[in-house]
């Protein structure tokens, strides 16, 4: 429960996303809100109406907390069905002509997961469908309603970002869990990761970044041999960073490398090379950075 309620409070701070973004107010109208997170005690399942002709049907799981399903209906008809872990919030919006219903869910798990699905027709008059969930951060979900922004007419949805946990460090001791933050453009047709509209947040995640190097440098006495050191095993994902100062070296270039500055990587290696004795690992650490990146958009 502490963990998540960590990230609560991480996600209330982060929103906060610079001077051209404010939250889904003006355009976005909220017609549904429901807490799924007590409908289904003492009982096997419930029908819920989430506003617009969408009916929920909630069923338990056979045994534990986890393993709900939700059958999404309308018209009479069967439009999706989601199972997951837990579900906790249902919340229907409109933006403009377009409405959408973002269902929240708890996977469950010590570091895992908050996941959001999103259902909405693809125009006037057209049927609902699934458009599409999130990829899931560490911790439960968080409230959905101040995860919607709108940023230059367009509505999205600020997620995090959790490809870097356990990033050559345990969980307990990284500083690069649940970052940057992510975000998906609602649009009728479906969801999709775009953090170009976001260059200025990541900038300014970067230059926050730059002032905690700078005090963990005051504090610094003397410079370990390489970025990374021995780990847990004998492969190169095995090893650890050798102090935070290599961390947070890594965290502000992400922060660059979402906000597509060119700086990135030659800052990056002109920081290892003058703070520590070596460039050891430099290069597979820009190699594995990149192929993470790669793996999902940013």
């Amino acid at each position: 429960m502490l963990v998540r309620l960590s990230w609560l409070a991480l996600l209330l701070a982060l929103l906060g996303l610079g001077s051209t973004s404010s939250p889904a107010q003006e355009k976005v109208h909220v017609f549904s809100g429901i807490d799924l997170s007590e409908r289904l005690e003492g009982k096997k399942d419930a029908v819920i109406d989430a506003g617009k002709g969408l009916s929920l049907h909630v069923t338990a799981p056979v045994q534990g907390p986890f393993g709900e399903k939700i059958v999404l209906e309308a018209k009479g008809k069967r439009i999706a069905e989601i199972e997951g872990g837990k579900f906790e919030e249902c919340l229907g919006v409109t933006d403009g002509a377009a409405h959408y219903w973002i269902i929240s869910e708890y996977s469950g798990g010590a570091h895992c997961c908050g996941v959001y699905h999103f259902f909405g027709p693809s125009g006037s008059g057209k049927p609902i469908r699934n458009l599409g969930k999130t990829e899931g951060h560490n911790g439960g979900p968080l409230p959905i309603r101040q995860a919607l922004v709108e940023r230059g007419g367009a509505l999205f949805f600020t997620d995090l970002d959790n490809r870097f946990n356990y990033f050559h460090s345990s969980h307990a001791g990284s500083m690069l869990v649940n970052f940057p933050e992510r975000h998906y453009h609602l649009s009728p047709v479906g969801i999709r990761v775009n953090n170009l509209p976001f260059k200025d947040v990541y900038l300014e995640r970067a230059e926050a970044t730059q002032k905690e190097i700078q005090e963990v440098l005051k504090k610094r006495r003397g410079q370990p041999a390489a970025i990374l050191k021995s780990g847990y095993g004998s492969r190169f994902e095995d090893l650890n960073f050798s102090d935070d100062l290599g961390q947070l070296l890594v965290k502000r270039t992400v922060y660059l490398l979402y906000a597509r500055d060119q700086t990135a990587w030659p800052t990056f290696s002109r920081a290892v090379a003058q703070y520590y004795k070596s460039t050891k690992y430099l290069p597979q650490l820009k190699a594995e950075i990149m192929e993470k990146l790669k793996r999902l958009p940013y």
